[in-house]
């Protein structure tokens, strides 16, 4: 965890090309670069860019990074923090320290790694169970070094969730969000299981929790919007189920960890909150249900519309699973 990680920045000597450089920050030495710049000579790929963060990948080795401005600036590789990021914002656009390139190539791997396949879709079949529980009959893929983790975006098919007061429904949102985890994920060779992939969906919470019962992730991560009377009400909570004291609690707390670091604000005075769902009560494998923020305060509502929001919901919640699998997965 981060806490106990001594940390320096990434801004140290190093070969580069710093003809590359936009320029300097007043004041500073330091030469910055465009995120493009700044993957292109460390040979990787940018897949999203935006003020709120950068990350970057290579398919042929599964490296994959994430980069997150200042104040809460880390740089993430292949799930791993190994230093501060040291970025700017200028006319809306991230620029990086040239010389970061060094150290993020200090972490990469060298060896060809292929993500883990997705089952095809003739291998999954949904059918159903007495008492309206759902069962899985499957192909089950080759187990990943760090476990198989399990994301849930919450509700689908007729239960759309909680309406913002923007207009929009719940569900589409935390799928989204959802299917942007599995995609780092599976970037990290980490296996990954949904309870459901689209929109349509005949899993409510007793199919969900009796799901992973079958399946027995490693982790189980419920995603959802919150919603509340008071329209002031806002911020991130991270669920666990009531008296849970074991790897349920260091999941939450690796993921509330994530969440803040990302820069969002959670609820709660304490880091992790306790309550009686049933995808986490009647779970009998890390489980850990995530509130992203709230649908009936209009910034939030906006926010949690926002695309580049979306992702940088989906890799603080990618980062926090990555955190707990460095110390609990295979």
């Amino acid at each position: 965890m981060l806490a106990g990680m001594a940390l320096t920045g990434c801004t140290q000597s190093g070969e580069i090309n710093l003809g590359h450089a936009k320029n300097q920050h007043p004041g500073s030495a330091t030469a910055y670069v465009s995120v493009e710049l700044l993957a292109r000579d460390i040979g990787l790929t940018v897949i999203s860019s935006s003020k709120f963060y950068a990350a970057l990948r290579d398919a042929h080795t599964s490296n994959f990074v994430v980069i997150y401005p200042e104040p809460h600036g880390w740089v993430f590789v292949n799930g791993d923090a190994v230093c501060s990021s040291g970025t700017i914002i200028r006319d809306g656009e991230l620029l990086l320290p040239a010389d970061m390139a060094m150290t993020i190539r200090k972490h990469l791997r060298s060896e060809r790694v292929p993500p883990p396949p997705l089952p095809p879709p003739s291998s999954v079949v949904l059918a159903p169970a007495p008492q309206t529980v759902q069962t899985l009959v499957r192909t089950e893929p080759p187990r990943s070094p760090r476990g198989v983790v399990m994301i849930d975006p919450g509700h689908g098919g007729k239960d759309p969730g909680a309406k913002s007061v923007l207009g929009y429904w719940e569900a589409p949102v935390v799928l989204t969000v959802g299917l942007q985890v599995r995609e780092l994920l599976v970037g990290s060779n980490v296996t990954v299981e949904m309870t459901r992939s689209v929109a349509e969906t005949s899993l409510d919470k007793y199919g969900r929790a009796a799901l992973s019962n079958r399946v027995k992730p490693d982790v189980y991560v419920s995603i959802h919007c919150d919603a509340a009377a008071n329209p002031a009400a806002g911020g991130y909570t991270v669920y666990v189920a009531r008296g849970e004291k074991g790897r349920s609690l260091a999941l939450a707390l690796a993921v509330e960890h994530g969440l803040r670091r990302a820069g969002f604000s959670r609820r709660t005075a304490d880091p992790v909150a306790f309550a009686d769902f049933v995808v986490l009560k009647d779970n009998s494998h890390p489980a850990v249900l995530v509130e992203l923020g709230y649908l009936t305060n209009r910034a939030e509502a906006a926010r949690l519309r926002d695309s580049d929001h979306q992702a940088r919901y989906a890799a603080a919640i990618y980062e926090g699973i990555m955190e707990y699998l460095r110390v609990h997965g295979e």
